[in-house]
């Protein structure tokens, strides 16, 4: 691809032609190329359904650039093929990138060929990995302001029309928070790929009427708002926990929680001092309370909620490039001792912060329960809610769907493997 410039295009949300291109300048192109070539480099950064990564070179050096090159599906318009480009936009319109470790989209065109290419700051860092790449006390307190930001419903850009004015108060949700999608280094902690980031309403609170398991499996504790915590929680976090032994797992679990408390304290401070937000201000409250010194019931509490968030997940028939088992009487029989846990927790309970935070688990397990008679009735094909993101726009056979395998066979959860 060849570039020319310097590129002073302001930021802009409406593409402009350039030298016979379309161009959406995102920010400011931090290099000049003159009319020299730049290039990708033949080493591959990442590969998914929908694009593929590569380290961007000019003058045959590699730079901090990483380019996304993919190609719209057939009859696919515009402004969904670069649903991506607009979820950027509205990360850099809210200042959300100002949080370290958010990717910032800097220029996209479509060239020639009909191809899209995103031109982004690389992230530092690798996907998680127990043995080589771990999560520690650095990285994951970096992980509390990279996600508290993204779900502080405070932004003010409607991604489904993007040149419209949205409501205030509403929060971007990425939904893809998979191991692939978070880099970690040493002290810090990074989110790529926000192509299914998606513009989220005010917080709803009538939550029982919501019918979309794809927004269902995301609550936060604190029920009826989607929460990108819970997505990071479940898809990636829970399968790293897994994979380390039961007291090095509990550890970095506790570890986890406090930093968890934390969360909920950034969220408190960086809400809107709204009426509709007075109540989940109180909640969050409690909650930051009880994390901070967990104890071992609420450690076995927040494995819980985890675990029954990812069986949800699973049970999807598009949980897409997961080989899994899954043992429906389990689940359903979790998710009823689940409750009864809990009612019993709240019953004995010794103050305040205990009600609130175990009535909260109540409420969030009688919704998920709904999954129950959805397994009875063998009507799984119901929870497709990743059908937009199964098809696949390149001939990469590992991002094909794997068959789930059901078995009735005893399966390992997360509160087995930190409560030892």
């Amino acid at each position: 691809m060849k570039l020319t410039d310097p590129l002073s295009i302001h930021i802009c949300h409406h593409p402009v032609k350039k030298n016979g291109l379309k161009i959406w300048q995102l920010a400011d192109f931090p290099h000049t190329y003159g009319n020299k070539l730049a290039s990708e480099s033949n080493e591959m950064y990442g590969k998914g359904c929908n694009g593929v990564v590569s380290i961007l070179k000019a003058f045959g050096e590699e730079t901090n650039m990483v380019v996304k090159r993919f190609r719209p599906k057939e009859g696919q318009k515009q402004r969904e093929a670069l649903k991506e480009v607009y979820a950027l936009l509205a990360l850099l319109v809210n200042d959300i990138v100002m949080a370290s470790g958010i990717q910032m989209g800097c220029i996209a065109y479509k060239n020639k060929d009909g191809d899209y290419v995103l031109i982004s700051q690389k992230i530092n860092g690798q996907k998680p990995d127990p043995h080589n790449n771990r999560f520690n006390d650095k990285n994951l307190n970096q992980m509390v302001a990279v996600l508290a930001k993204l779900d502080t419903p405070d932004v003010y850009w409607n991604m489904k029309k993007p040149f419209k004015t949205p409501r205030k108060n509403s929060l971007l949700m990425h939904y893809d928070l998979k191991p692939g999608n978070v880099l970690i280094s040493q002290d810090n902690f990074g989110v790529v790929d926000f192509e299914y980031l998606d513009f989220i309403e005010p917080p709803r609170f009538k939550i029982k009427k919501e019918k979309n398991w794809g927004i269902i499996v995301n609550y936060s504790d604190i029920s009826g708002v989607p929460s990108n915590l819970r997505n990071f929680e479940y898809r990636t976090l829970l399968p790293y926990l897994m994979k380390l032994e039961p007291k090095e797992a509990n550890k970095l679990f506790v570890q986890y929680l406090k930093h968890k408390s934390n969360y909920y304290n950034d969220l408190n401070i960086q809400y809107p001092r709204d009426k509709h937000f007075t109540k989940i201000i109180k909640l969050q409250q409690a909650h930051c309370n009880i994390l901070s010194k967990p104890t071992q019931d609420v450690i076995k509490s927040e494995a819980i909620k985890i675990q029954i968030a990812r069986d949800i997940y699973l049970l999807s028939t598009h949980a897409h490039g997961e080989k899994t088992e899954i043992n429906l009487n389990e689940i359903k029989q979790y998710i009823i001792d689940a409750l009864k846990f809990f009612e019993y927790k709240y019953d004995s309970c010794c103050n305040q912060d205990e009600k609130t935070y175990y009535m909260d688990c109540i409420e969030l397990i009688n919704i998920w329960k709904n999954i129950i008679p959805i397994i009875d009735n063998n009507n799984l094909e119901s929870l497709d809610y990743y059908k937009d993101i199964s098809g696949c726009n390149n001939n990469d056979n590992s991002s094909k769907l794997i068959k789930t395998t059901y078995t009735d066979k005893h399966l390992p959860t997360l509160d087995e493997k930190v409560t030892g």
